[in-house]
């Protein structure tokens, strides 16, 4: 009797679990629950470089990766520094389970970034926004790669374009 009752539970757990998973997946494609994450995760990466930074969409891709689009980060004066269509984040699933985004993610990989330097009149470099004064170390050991892109340097009004950067 002991193993027919620990049979249904394990069948009972197993059923609750592939139902919990099933309507992840449902609602991961469900385009305005993937705006919601896209918006938490846009606010998430403004509280944590402290610089506006923008998300259109999110996109599930596989358990293990997203596709973010629409992707805009802006210097502290709020003129675009770093744009790109889209950018793929691959993570290391049993990583996740810790809880330390940072960690988990493997790769980012970056689709036609288009990168705006700009020295100020006061000296500063736009760039210099985006870095945190945090004394945090980051966890962060992924690699990032961008293919495609362009970068503008300009400084006193005088501009440098580079074309089909990849890094």
């Amino acid at each position: 009797m002991k193993k027919l009752q620990k049979k249904i539970t394990i069948i009972v757990f197993s059923f609750i679990v592939i139902l919990l998973a099933a309507s992840f997946f449902y609602m991961s494609r469900l385009d305005i629950f993937m705006k919601s994450a896209a918006q938490t995760v846009s606010d998430a990466l403004t509280q944590t470089i402290h610089t506006k930074v923008e998300i259109e969409n999110l996109t599930v891709l596989s358990w293990s990766s997203i596709k973010a689009d629409g992707i805009t980060i802006y210097d502290k004066n709020g003129d675009k520094i770093i744009s790109s269509d889209a950018a793929t984040v691959k993570f290391k699933p049993l990583s996740i389970i810790t809880g330390d985004v940072a960690t988990s993610i493997a790769s980012v990989s970056v689709d036609k970034p288009t990168v705006n330097i700009k020295k100020r009149e006061d000296g500063t470099w736009n760039y210099a926004d985006i870095f945190t004064d945090n004394t945090n170390k980051s966890t962060f050991t992924g690699q990032v790669t961008a293919e495609n892109g362009t970068v503008d340097i300009t400084v006193d009004d005088k501009t440098i374009t580079l074309t089909k950067v990849n890094i």
